[in-house]
């Protein structure tokens, strides 16, 4: 090629054409090997520049003597294009050298074939036609695609030759790539005229068809207007069941017959969107924008929004459990939900969804705890653009968002800094309360859900930990309204039902409150308190709205200040129900402390202690009597399952559950739900009563050390009417467990002997950190021993039964 000089350039098949392809050949070894060459050694150096000067001194020379190329050879004029695209396609752009090269070469080639006689009688077919107008894809030129347009009705006119599918396929995408497909539409007609769509398209042709060829042909008969063979189509489509027609094939094809207002050609884009919703399901890549602005047949519709909230897509969306991975959740959000916004359509089961893992994210992110765990600007910053992929509709509908979101504004300082985006939220949630329901089943379900739980509960009482209520769903009363529910919704159920309830209230790190949520009364204390980056007219936009009533008086309110979370900081709210009970119900000792060698705190921590609940499964035990000292009101031991921090894990004694302050730590689990009794400082050492589960009257129940004092003081006896309401309660609780037959009844005495008889105590044998385990797993095995229960079938009566208790 260094050596090229215009003789080469003869009107002989022998010279050019061979020459042509040795181009050809060059070009595409260098599209090959082109990684692998320019600075590995000297010698591929070399190659490189050698080539490049080779293609350089070409097209310089092509702009000397363009006019003496051979028209008379269509191949070797085809090969020379082939050339020059290939050296100056996308891969090789870094490549200054080559892409001028490329770009000269072309436009001087371009003057050749405008000038050229492409008749069949110069050697034209459409195969050369082809070549040529797929090498000026990268550098577009509109003369010489018309003039390739004009050639390819005069073939058509004049042979008698059949065109090939596969020939025609690249020709026309040629075409649609540099937007030159109404230089077609005279050809196209002539195929249409000539049957050529119905010969070729038949149901075998087109089951063997790939993707995008079928993209191609389908903008082939929608511009040549053969409705007829489209309508065929449509009959092949609807039996065609393979799966090798993605999204974005299909999505190509429907904007094609959208742009057509034939009846048959619509007919087809029905077709269209039902299979690019079954492309969708089956996990294809979806362009969720394109679709919803194409697909205009509400089947399709409706059938894409139940796919896009589909119990699987529903799990995977991602948990923004802590700062950084909300970097994860704002993608998802703008991929999943956000196109459904833009489209104006409402996938209520995925809102409520996305809704619920932001609740579950703030909390566990810390931003309720006091101080927040997390305030960077950047959190901030994640949480609000997340809250803005959400629309006025969908914040009307999900009032607990908005209370959830605000009081999380409310808890950062930091929120100041991103005023314009807090102003753009507040106006969004301005409508809250006022938008009906779009997903009949889901308001159902949370109707029936929210009836469920207030019934379990029974009056006078605000609140039901999260735990008891899935259990509550989970037991024989509403199972198969649990089930249908898990089924459709997945794991996360209650959190998207919690996210759309209008009765129930749930702020992270509280139980869930008997009450509705209160969002516009939370709105106009945000309002209040950054009214200066509000500014006035939005301030009084948000202060005229009607704030709710207030919530019950035994219920935790919801104030920015009042919400807290599940970290060892926050302090553990006891109901008053089971305070009331408790009061009831006399403690008895199951544990004794010893006070080691320390004696102020020795003092403080010695004594009996009884069970006062559960925390993180295992019991909690809290001291009878007050503390001699007068330091501190009560002293609970309880355990923390370290899962904010590894280094709170273990046994504490404190004087709260999760509070601040704590006296002391043993890092040993202990034995099932019971503490540790050895391994604690100062020689502090417990003793567990019979059994763990409340002492044998008479026996078992260890004194503390005499160098101590006395133990604090016993509560007094219960009344005489108290035991007997007490046991017949228990009577009919084990008459239930049995339906009547009177079997479990032989239990009896040792439930009054060993828990007085007392179904708030027996309900502190669960065991609570394992929710998935059996029936009988969830109950304290010491509970078997202490009542002599060994049969299997009463095991499991028991269980049920003591899994239905109420926690207080």
């Amino acid at each position: 090629l260094p050596k090229l000089s215009p003789p080469c350039l003869s009107e002989s098949y022998g010279s050019f054409r061979v020459f042509a392809e040795l181009c050809g050949a060059l070009a595409t070894l260098h599209g090959a090997v082109s990684s692998h060459l320019g600075g590995a050694s000297h010698q591929e150096s070399q190659v490189l520049i050698r080539l490049e000067e080779a293609f350089g001194k070409l097209a310089n020379l092509c702009q000397q003597f363009c006019n003496c190329i051979s028209s008379r050879d269509p191949r070797g004029l085809a090969r020379l294009a082939y050339a020059f695209a290939k050296i100056g396609d996308s891969k090789h752009k870094q490549n200054k050298k080559l892409s001028a090269a490329s770009k000269l070469g072309l436009a001087q080639l371009s003057k050749v074939i405008q000038s050229s006689d492409m008749s069949k009688e110069a050697g034209w077919d459409m195969t050369h036609l082809s070549e040529i107008a797929c090498s000026y894809i990268q550098e577009p030129d509109q003369a010489v695609y018309k003039k390739i347009a004009e050639a390819a009705e005069t073939l058509h006119t004049d042979t008698q030759s059949t065109l090939k599918r596969e020939t025609l396929v690249g020709f026309i995408t040629a075409f649609r790539q540099t937007g030159s497909m109404k230089e077609l539409y005279a050809f196209l007609k002539l195929l249409n005229s000539s049957k050529w769509f119905k010969k070729n398209l038949n149901q075998k042709e087109v089951k063997g068809l790939h993707g995008e060829d079928l993209v191609i042909l389908v903008t082939a008969m929608v511009n040549a207007e053969d409705f007829e063979t489209l309508e065929e189509l449509e009959t092949h489509l609807k039996q065609d069941p393979r799966k090798d027609l993605d999204s974005k094939h299909l999505i190509d094809m429907l904007k094609e017959t959208n742009a057509c207002s034939n009846q048959k050609v619509k007919s087809l884009g029905i077709i269209l969107q039902q299979k690019i919703v079954d492309a969708i399901a089956r996990r294809c890549p979806p362009d969720l924008d394109t679709v919803l602005q194409l697909c205009s047949d509400e089947r399709a519709r409706s059938k894409l929004i139940d796919v896009c909230s589909h119990r699987d897509r529903l799990e995977r969306i991602p948990k923004p459990n802590e700062g950084s991975a909300w970097s994860k959740f704002n993608p998802s959000l703008e991929s999943s939900l956000a196109p459904f916004v833009r489209g104006k359509c409402r996938a209520p089961r995925l809102e409520a969804a996305y809704a619920g893992r932001i609740m579950q994210g703030l909390e566990q992110c810390g931003v309720f705890d006091s101080p927040p765990k997390t305030h960077s600007s950047d959190f901030v910053k994640n949480m609000l653009t997340a809250a803005l992929h959400f629309s006025e509709d969908m914040f009307a509908s999900m009032p607990a968002l908005v209370q959830t979101l605000i009081l999380g504004v409310s808890n950062l300082p930091t929120a100041r800094e991103d005023g314009e985006m807090l102003k753009t939220l507040v106006r969004k949630m301005l409508q809250v309360g006022k938008v009906a329901e779009k997903d009949d089943a889901l308001t159902t379900w949370t109707s029936q859900i929210e009836d469920a739980i207030l019934k379990a509960a029974g009056s006078g009482i605000y609140e039901m930990r999260w735990n008891d209520a899935e259990l509550t769903m989970g037991g024989k009363d509403f199972k198969q309204l649990h089930t249908k529910v898990k089924d459709a919704l997945g794991e996360s159920w209650l959190s998207i039902i919690l996210a759309r309830s209008r009765r129930l209230s749930w702020l992270p790190g509280q139980p869930i409150q008997f009450h509705p949520p209160r969002p516009r009364a939370v709105l106009r204390d945000l309002a209040e308190k950054y009214g200066e980056v509000l500014g006035q007219r939005l301030k009084n936009e948000v202060l005229a709205l009607t704030p709710e009533a207030p919530a019950p008086r035994s219920a935790p309110r919801g104030g920015a200040g009042e919400a807290r979370s599940r970290s060892r900081e926050r302090e553990r709210e006891v109901p008053k129900a089971k305070a009331k009970a408790k009061a009831k119900a006399a403690p008895r000792a199951a544990l004794t402390v010893f006070g080691g060698t320390d004696v102020p705190l020795g003092q403080a921590l010695e004594g009996e202690y009884y069970k006062d609940g559960m925390n993180h499964g295992k019991f909690i035990f809290k001291k009878i009597g007050e503390d001699p000292t007068g330091s501190v009101d009560a002293v609970f031991l309880y355990y923390w399952n370290g899962e904010d921090c590894r280094e709170d894990l273990g046994w504490w004694f404190g004087d709260k559950v999760g509070g601040t302050e704590a006296f002391m730590h043993n890092p040993n689990l202990g034995a099932g739900s019971q503490p540790p009794f050895n391994g604690w400082d100062k020689g502090v050492k417990i003793q567990p009563a019979a059994f763990g589960l409340g002492a044998v009257k008479g026996k078992g129940r260890a004194k503390p050390s005499a160098a101590r004092g006395p133990p604090g003081p016993v509560p007094p006896a219960k009344r005489p009417r108290e035991e007997e309401e007490r046991h017949v309660r228990l009577k009919q609780w084990l008459t239930g467990l049995d339906e009547g037959k009177g079997d479990m009844l032989a239990y009896y005495e040792a439930l009054k002997e060993e828990f007085d008889g007392d179904l708030t105590q027996i309900a502190a044998a669960r065991i609570e950190n394992n929710p998935r385990a059996s029936p009988v797993e969830q109950v304290e095995p010491t509970f078997w021993e202490a009542i002599k229960c060994t049969k299997g079938v009463h095991r499991l009566k028991f269980a049920r039964g003591i899994i239905s208790l109420p926690a207080s």
